[in-house]
């Protein structure tokens, strides 16, 4: 990457939450994300990948740097190799697609990752 562009674009800093999403039928499938606002992304979610029983197991408490934090997680879940595509259709959507955010761990893994890192 050029290092003129990085000077240009800083990365931007954000205040939020990291939570980890679980589905009732898997929950051995986990996914990690960061928001301002979990429900509000919960809901987006549960449209988006058509999972009515999605639901927060976890939410850490509110972080200052919140998308280097979630990137810590995935890169550590990433490292032990527990990701697993996920396709999906999205509903305004007519191909599928592949999320590689969702991680085959049990969710008390993930939450205790967040809780760690979180301090």
């Amino acid at each position: 990457m050029d290092l003129d562009k990085r000077k240009r674009n800083p990365k931007k800093i954000e205040c939020g939450y990291v939570y980890v999403l679980c589905q009732d039928r898997k929950p051995d499938y986990v996914k990690v994300g960061c928001s301002k606002d979990p429900d509000a992304r919960l809901e987006q979610l549960k449209q988006e990948f058509s999972m009515p029983k999605l639901k927060i197991k976890h939410t850490s408490k509110k972080v200052a740097d919140v998308r280097s934090l979630e990137a810590l997680i995935h890169t550590i879940l990433i490292k032990d190799n527990q990701r697993v595509p996920f396709e999906y259709i999205p509903p305004n959507g007519k191909e599928k697609k592949t999320c590689y955010e969702w991680f085959s761990v049990h969710y008390l893994y993930a939450a205790s990752l967040i809780d760690i890192w979180a301090k």
